[in-house]
């Protein structure tokens, strides 16, 4: 680490990431502060450490359905099937998903809709979901089951 105590964007990819506090620190030190809607997927090793592969991906006030009277069924997938195939083309052991909205801190309507999305991708990916992150205005939030999503992003500490 350098003088300063503090892990430089270059050491950050060498420092595992083991409790809800590293993976807040993790998700700030990435995004710093939420400046436009987008997902982020962080994935990570069996060592826990962070890979190089970093996805965020721009996305609605709320999720859409591909069509008219349609569910959001096709865009879960697809993004399941995207995370899948990195797993099968990475040594990604597992992954963080993180939600970023600007605005107020306080969480949204669009905000649960989202969580419950996310829930469903990670019901849906084989690779393991450690944690989801809410990351609103400058406010950085672990997604509970209550908030939406479901244990798989349950994580100790």
């Amino acid at each position: 680490m350098s003088a300063s105590s503090l892990p430089t964007a270059a050491e950050l990819p060498e420092l595992p990431v083991r409790s809800r506090a590293e993976i807040l620190a993790r998700v700030e030190s990435i995004v710093e502060r939420a400046c436009r809607r987008q997902l982020w997927f962080l994935f990570f090793d069996a060592g826990d450490c962070q890979l190089p592969a970093l996805v965020p991906m721009d996305i609605p006030a709320r999720p859409e359905p591909a069509g008219p009277g349609a569910s959001t069924e096709r865009e879960v997938a697809a993004i399941a099937s995207l995370l899948d195939e990195i797993t099968d083309t990475t040594d990604a052991a597992w992954l963080v998903l993180v939600y970023e909205r600007p605005g107020a801190a306080a969480l949204r309507p669009e905000d649960s809709a989202w969580f419950a999305f996310l829930a469903e991708v990670a019901d849906r990916t084989e690779m393991p979901v450690r944690a989801a992150v809410a990351v609103c205005g400058r406010r950085f939030r672990c997604i509970h089951a209550g908030e939406g999503l479901g244990p798989a992003a349950e994580l100790a500490g």
